[in-house]
């Protein structure tokens, strides 16, 4: 967020990267259909599913592609919020209270 520091404003990091985030959501996910980005979303789940799946553990580390799946899967989530209205920090506060 945003600070007021002797009558100027300083952005951290982090307001940029959210800025960031929701310009490549809108460039990436902008103009499909909601129900794509549903099947997309659930796609992602059923990846990360089999992800967990004890022969995938035991053969491989999966954490990078779980961290990626969960990073597009923020994003496709984000892009049905702002198709239903909303906006990643309005949810999270949403959920906060």
């Amino acid at each position: 967020m945003p600070q007021l520091i002797k009558g100027q404003m300083r952005f951290t990091d982090d307001d940029y990267a959210m800025t960031d985030f929701n310009e490549k959501v809108q460039n990436q996910f902008g103009s499909t259909p909601s129900d794509t980005l549903h099947t997309l979303l659930k796609e992602e789940l059923s990846y990360q599913l089999l992800l967990k799946e004890i022969e995938i553990t035991e053969r491989f580390d999966t954490q990078t592609n779980i961290k990626m799946s969960l990073r597009k899967s923020l994003s496709i989530l984000s892009a049905i919020a702002k198709k239903e209205g909303y906006t990643l920090t309005e949810l999270i506060h949403s959920f906060i209270q």
